[in-house]
C-alpha cells in the first residue's frame, strides 16, 4: 500500500483510503484493474473503507429525467454512463494540465473582532471561532465537515478555501507540502456555495463554458472546451436542460429547480478543472429524492481525482455511506472527531463507544450521523436509551487524548516533512540533470498566474454572457425605451414649439427653453441611473462568486459593461430626439440634430456610469438609490439654470464646475441659442429705457448664464470624461472594495 509507510508523499494516497488509491493499478482505483466491485465502476473507485454499496443505490431516473419520479436505472447501466463521463473528464484533465492536490491544514484558528467589546464589560476584544484544528483532504477523498449550528463547518471550509474577508487566520495551510498562495490558489478551487448564485438569463451550457472558457488554460482549444463541458453536463446529468435558461433562486416554474441548480453549481465548478473542491451544504432544502441524485454528482466528483470537502448538517444513512472520511466540530469551533467512516460507519461507531463513558452503538436503523451529533450535543435527543453521552463526556478532551487524535497530528506532520523533503530531493535531482519528475508538476501550482485566460479572451466571454443578458433582459431595456418615449411625448406636446423663437424675443421665452433642456436631461438620466441599479445590484453578488474563483480581470469586466449598455443608449437617444426634437422646433440644421444626439448619448453613459458606480461603492441597492438622489439634486442645484453662474456666490462656483449636467446643459444650450442673433426685449435692463432693453440671444445667454458658442463641442469630451471617470470608479470598487462579509 501507498501512504506514510512508503516514507513519501503520493499525491493521491491517504490514511482513510485503502491501498491502490485513486489512481488505478493493482489496486481498486478508478479504471484499475479490479477491485472489490465490477472493474472501473463507481464503486470499485477511489474511496476508503467500504465498498460503496450506498452508491449503488442512488442512480439517476432512467428516463433522463430529474424527477424523483422517473424510474431508477440499474447499477450497471447508471455506474457504466457516469463512469465513460467521468474518464473523459480524468482523460481531458490531464491534458489541462491537471495537478492532483493534497490540503493539509495544521494548528489552524480563526478570530474575528467581538462586537461585544467595549459594550459589555469583560468582553474580550477578539471572538475565536475555530480552535487549532488540524488535518488534510487527500486527491479521491470526499470529506465531510460535520457539526452543530454554530460550530464551524463553514467558517472552516471558507479558511481552507480562501473566503474569508474578516477576521485573522493562524496556522498552518499547505498545498502539496508548501504554504499556501491564494491569488494563485483561487485557480486551483472550486468552491461550490449553499446560495447558487448565478446570472438567470444565462442557458446552463451556455454558463458552463463561460466558467471553462475563463479557467481552463489558455491553450486549450474551443474543441477541448466543447467537449469538456459536454463530459461534465453528462456526469451531472443535465442534458434535458442544457437549454435552460437558469432563472431566479425561489421563481417557481421558471428556470431550473433547487436539485438542478446544485447539479448546475456543482458543474460550474467541475469545468474548471479544479483540484480541490469545496461544497457548503449541497444537499441543504432538497428532498431525499433530489438529495440522493446531488449525493451521486458529489460522489463522482471525488472519483475524477479531485480532493472534495462538503458541509452537510444530517444527510441520510445512504448520503453518509457514501463519504470516506468525516471531519466533526462542537460548538466553540473545536475538532472532537477526524478520521474514516468505514464501512456501515463502522470506525466512527468504535471511535465513540469506545471513549471513556461513552455511548452505546446506535440501535439497528438509526442513521449514525443523527447518532453522532446527538451523543456529542449537536442535535436533539432522538436516539440513546440511557442517557445522553454529551451529559457524561468531554469530547473535546476525549479526541485530544485519543489515539486517533494522536495520530492525526502525526499524520499532519508526517504529511508536510515528506512533500517538503521530497520537494527538496526533487530540487536536487533537476540540479544535477536539468530535468523535472514528479513534483515538477506539483510545482506548478505556485507558478501559475491568477486568470488563466489572457484579457482577449476575458473580453470576447464576457461580451458574449453579457450580450446574451441584456438581450434576455426585456424588462430593463423596454423600462427605459417607455420612460425615454413618455418623457419626450409629455415633455414636446407640453413645450410644443418653443424652440421656434420670433425676433425679437422675450427672455422669458429664451429661458423657458433652457428650462425644458434642463427638465428633460435631468429626469431622463435619473431615470437610467434608477433603472440600472437593481440589474447591478444582482450582477454584482454574481462578480463577487466568480472573482473569488478567478474569473476575470475587473477591467475587462468593466469594459465590457460599458461596451454592451452602447447600442441600448443608442436606440434610447434616437427615439428620445426623434420625438423631442421636432415637437420642441429646435435647431434644424443637420449639425444641431447630430450634436443633440452625441450629447444625449454621452450623457446617458456618464448617469448609468454613474448608476453602477454606486451600485458598486455603497453595501446596498437602497443605500445607492438614496445616495444617488442626493448628489444628483446637489448637480440640479449647481448646474446653472435653478441659479445661474454668473450670479452665485464666488465660494461656491466650483461645485458647478464638478457638476457633470453643468456640461450637459451648457453644450446643449451653447448650440440651440448661443450663437443666435436674434434681438432678445430683457426687462429691467438699459440705461435710457430701464423698463426693457435689447441685446442678442447670444449676448443673453453669455451675460445671465455664462455659456458662449465656442465652448459647446469641449462640453461634449468634457461629459464623455465624466463616464470614463465613473468607469473607473467602477473597476477601483471593484477590485479593491467588496460588500461581501464572511
Amino acid at each position: 500500500g501507498r501512504g506514510l509507510a512508503s516514507g513519501h508523499l503520493a499525491s493521491n494516497s491517504s490514511p482513510h483510503m485503502r491501498a491502490g488509491g485513486v489512481s488505478g493499478g493493482d489496486g481498486d482505483g478508478i479504471g484499475g484493474g479490479g477491485g472489490e466491485d465490477e472493474a472501473g465502476s463507481v464503486d470499485g473507485g477511489v474511496v476508503g473503507t467500504p465498498a460503496k454499496s450506498a452508491v449503488r443505490s442512488l442512480t439517476m431516473p432512467d428516463d433522463g429525467s430529474d424527477g424523483a419520479g422517473g424510474g431508477g436505472r440499474g447499477v450497471a447501466g447508471g455506474s457504466t454512463l457516469l463512469n465513460a463521463a467521468i474518464d473523459a473528464i480524468v482523460s481531458a484533465s490531464e491534458a489541462f494540465g491537471f495537478v492532483q492536490v493534497s490540503l493539509v491544514w495544521k494548528g489552524l484558528t480563526y478570530t474575528v473582532p467581538n462586537p461585544a467589546h467595549g459594550v459589555v464589560d469583560g468582553a474580550p476584544r477578539e471572538k475565536t471561532l475555530l480552535r487549532g484544528c488540524t488535518g488534510w483532504a487527500m486527491p479521491g477523498e470526499l470529506t465531510a465537515l460535520m457539526g452543530a449550528s454554530g460550530a464551524g463547518k463553514t467558517t472552516l471550509m471558507d479558511c481552507l478555501a480562501g473566503r474569508k474577508t474578516v477576521g485573522t487566520i493562524s496556522g498552518e495551510l499547505l498545498v502539496n507540502g508548501r504554504p499556501k498562495n491564494q491569488a494563485r490558489w483561487s485557480r486551483l478551487v472550486g468552491y461550490v456555495e449553499q446560495s447558487d448564485v448565478h446570472s438567470p438569463a444565462q442557458t446552463v451550457i451556455e454558463g458552463l463554458l463561460f466558467s471553462a472558457r475563463l479557467r481552463l488554460p489558455g491553450t486549450a482549444t474551443d474543441a477541448q472546451v466543447q467537449s469538456y463541458v459536454e463530459d461534465a453536463i453528462s456526469a451531472v446529468n443535465l442534458w434535458p436542460h442544457a437549454h435552460t435558461h437558469v432563472g431566479m433562486p425561489g421563481a417557481g416554474g421558471a428556470g431550473l429547480s433547487a436539485e438542478q441548480r446544485k447539479r448546475f453549481s456543482i458543474a460550474n465548478e467541475l469545468v474548471a478543472n479544479p483540484s480541490v473542491v469545496f461544497m457548503d451544504e449541497p444537499m441543504s432544502g432538497l428532498d431525499a429524492a433530489a438529495a440522493a441524485i446531488v449525493v451521486r454528482v458529489v460522489r463522482s466528483v471525488a472519483n475524477a481525482k479531485r480532493s472534495v470537502v462538503v458541509t452537510i448538517h444530517q444527510p441520510s444513512m445512504q448520503a453518509f455511506e457514501a463519504f470516506d472520511a468525516l471531519y466533526l466540530l462542537q460548538r466553540g469551533g473545536h475538532t472532537i472527531y477526524f478520521g474514516s467512516i468505514g464501512a456501515a460507519s463502522a470506525s466512527l461507531v468504535s471511535h465513540m463507544t469506545g471513549v471513556a463513558g461513552g455511548p452505546p452503538p446506535p440501535p439497528p436503523g438509526v442513521n449514525p450521523a443523527t447518532w453522532v451529533l446527538e451523543v456529542t450535543g449537536a442535535a436533539p435527543a432522538v436516539v440513546t436509551a440511557k442517557g445522553r453521552a454529551k451529559d457524561k463526556v468531554d469530547w473535546v478532551e476525549a479526541y485530544k487524548s485519543s489515539e486517533l487524535g494522536a495520530l492525526n497530528e502525526a499524520t499532519a506532520n508526517a504529511l508536510a516533512a515528506d512533500a517538503a523533503a521530497a520537494e527538496a530531493a526533487e530540487a536536487a535531482a533537476v540540479a544535477r540533470s536539468g530535468s523535472a519528475g514528479s513534483l515538477a508538476a506539483a510545482a506548478r501550482v505556485h507558478q501559475q498566474r491568477r486568470y488563466a485566460a489572457g484579457t482577449r479572451t476575458q473580453v470576447a466571454a464576457l461580451m458574449r454572457k453579457y450580450g446574451a443578458i441584456y438581450w434576455r433582459t426585456p424588462q430593463y431595456n423596454f423600462l427605459r425605451f417607455i420612460t425615454t418615449a413618455v418623457v419626450a411625448v409629455f415633455c414636446g406636446t407640453i413645450y410644443f414649439r418653443i424652440g421656434q423663437l420670433d425676433d425679437p424675443t422675450s427672455s422669458s421665452e429664451i429661458d423657458a427653453v433652457i428650462g425644458v433642456i434642463y427638465l428633460t436631461v435631468s429626469f431622463l438620466g435619473m431615470a437610467n441611473m434608477l433603472a440600472v441599479l437593481p440589474l447591478v445590484a444582482f450582477e454584482r453578488v454574481v462578480y463577487y462568486r466568480e472573482q473569488a474563483a478567478s474569473y476575470y480581470n475587473p477591467w475587462a469586466y468593466v469594459l465590457v459593461i460599458s461596451v454592451i449598455e452602447v447600442p441600448y443608449q443608442l436606440v434610447q437617444v434616437v427615439l428620445y430626439v426623434a420625438i423631442l426634437y421636432p415637437l420642441l422646433g429646435l435647431k434644424g440644421s443637420a449639425e444641431g440634430v447630430l450634436f443633440y444626439l452625441a450629447m444625449m448619448q454621452v450623457t446617458l453613459m456618464f448617469y448609468v456610469a454613474f448608476g453602477m458606480a454606486l451600485a458598486y461603492s455603497t453595501p446596498s441597492q437602497q443605500l445607492a438609490q438614496v445616495f444617488g438622489s442626493g448628489v444628483n439634486f446637489l448637480w440640479q442645484i449647481f448646474n446653472g439654470y435653478v441659479i445661474s453662474y454668473p450670479d452665485m456666490a464666488p465660494g461656491w462656483r466650483w461645485l458647478n464646475r464638478i457638476a457633470p449636467t453643468t456640461w450637459v446643459i451648457y453644450g446643449l444650450v451653447a448650440d440651440q441659442l448661443a450663437w443666435r442673433q436674434g434681438r432678445v426685449q430683457v426687462t429691467g435692463i438699459g440705461a435710457g429705457d430701464p423698463g426693457t432693453a435689447l441685446m442678442t440671444t447670444q449676448e443673453y445667454v453669455q451675460e445671465e448664464y455664462g455659456y458662449s458658442y465656442t465652448w459647446h463641442f469641449w462640453t461634449l469630451l468634457i461629459v464623455a470624461a465624466f463616464a470614463v471617470f465613473f468607469r473607473v470608479v467602477s473597476a477601483l470598487m471593484l477590485r479593491y472594495v467588496s460588500f461581501l462579509k464572511r
